[in-house]
């Protein structure tokens, strides 16, 4: 990886996962931070990852050149179940005011992680960027589950974060206007940078459909059951299609895995048999995979941003997004098929684009193209560079390899 520009600054990004290698089902928030450092590098950066975790393994190498540190934290009986995440913040607080008596960063940028920026976005108001991802409470509502007295609490100290912060970041319209009221927060003071992925050496535009999948972690709020009622209408009709369920299967509310719950619902062994629960599997084995999926459907009743919908595009594959997906229709630009957010909808999308060669063709051919124009490295290299304040335009173009 390279940048055809040199700036060099010092960026600490505080996460709880790093190295990626450690984390193969991430999802937008560990897929962010790991390619938020590979733009900085390649900007010519010292780039520093403060990662807090409970444990941590020996497993695992960044596959990027930062430096590395950890905070290990403590559980305190009775008081992190009274307080859950205060003391546990501090720590993380404490360690990064040590590390920055040190290195004297130019910025440091942390997520909404239930509360554990409470003590950093006073601290360092003016260097600190706090990244709005989809929050615990949307978590909450989405999965359907209960309001916790813990739950409310990191809540709380997540909203106490972002009004004391004075520089906000989000990736999409949609997310932003949710975020303003939940955080009692002025639009103006939240920037948007999306998500970008890195592009595949080959981009597949066809109209042959002959593998579905579904990649993400399978939970209500991701709309697993919208898909997995769709995909049984659809494997009844058309034997020779395969349909892949991609992810980690986080279970329903009944506790019951979701394959358990497909099983007992659809009892039909042909059709049990043309859906394939894959499990979560390493970025090694999706890239591998991306080569024989041919249409991608994403369900999900809410996304702050939708990552999977971009890594589709940037493959030329066609995609079938819900109308109730949170800022799925906003990523989707125009690009990608759009249905309501039910089983037979979902079905039917998934038939227009199976059956129709042109329309397969050219949603996959548009679908590059909004990648290409918004979701490259290059673009949200560009676009983290304003938003800390280091971009100086003077024609040149900021080359990304991995």
């Amino acid at each position: 990886m390279r940048g055809s520009q040199s700036i060099h600054m010092k960026i600490c990004v505080v996460t709880s996962k790093f190295p990626m290698s450690l984390t193969p089902t991430r999802g937008g928030v560990d897929t962010y931070v790991e390619t938020l450092t590979k733009v900085l590098i390649a900007a010519g950066m010292d780039v520093h990852v403060l990662v807090y975790n409970y444990t941590f393994s020996d497993e695992g190498i960044p596959t990027v050149p930062i430096i590395l540190h950890r905070v290990r934290l403590k559980y305190i009986p009775y008081f992190s179940t009274v307080f859950p995440n205060l003391y546990e913040a501090w720590r993380v607080y404490r360690s990064l005011r040590s590390l920055d008596n040190h290195e004297h960063f130019d910025v440091i940028e942390g997520a909404n992680d239930e509360g554990m920026m409470v003590f950093i976005a006073p601290a360092f108001r003016s260097r600190f960027w706090m990244r709005l991802h989809t929050s615990i409470r949307q978590h909450i509502v989405n999965k359907r589950q209960t309001l916790t007295w813990r739950r409310r609490f990191v809540v709380w100290m997540d909203r106490v974060a972002a009004r004391q912060t004075s520089n906000l970041v989000t990736h999409s319209e949609i997310h932003r206007a949710e975020m303003m009221p939940e955080y009692g927060l002025d639009q103006a003071k939240i920037a948007i940078v999306p998500h970008a992925v890195n592009a595949p050496q080959a981009v597949a535009c066809t109209g042959d459909i002959r593998t579905i999948a579904y990649i993400g972690t399978l939970d209500l709020r991701k709309g697993i059951d919208l898909f997995l009622s769709a995909g049984q209408q659809i494997a009844r009709e058309n034997p020779d299609l395969r349909i892949l369920v991609i992810g980690r299967d986080g279970g329903d509310s009944g506790c019951q895995s979701w394959k358990s719950w497909f099983e007992r619902q659809y009892s039909n062994p042909e059709v049990q048999t043309r859906l394939h629960f894959m499990g979560p599997i390493s970025d090694d084995e999706l890239q591998e995979l991306w080569a024989n999926i041919d249409l991608v459907v994403v369900p999900s009743r809410y996304e702050s941003f939708g990552l999977v919908v971009i890594e589709a595009f940037a493959r030329g594959k066609p995609v079938v997004v819900t109308d109730g997906g949170g800022a799925l229709v906003e990523v989707a630009s125009g690009s990608a098929l759009v249905v309501e957010q039910t089983p037979e909808a979902i079905a039917y999308g998934v038939r227009s684009i199976m059956y129709n060669t042109a329309l397969a063709e050219r949603l996959g051919k548009d679908g590059h193209k909004t990648y290409e124009s918004k979701y490259t490295l290059e673009r949200m290299q560009e676009n983290v560079l304003k938003l800390y304040g280091f971009w100086q335009d003077q024609g040149a173009t900021r080359s990304i390899e991995c």
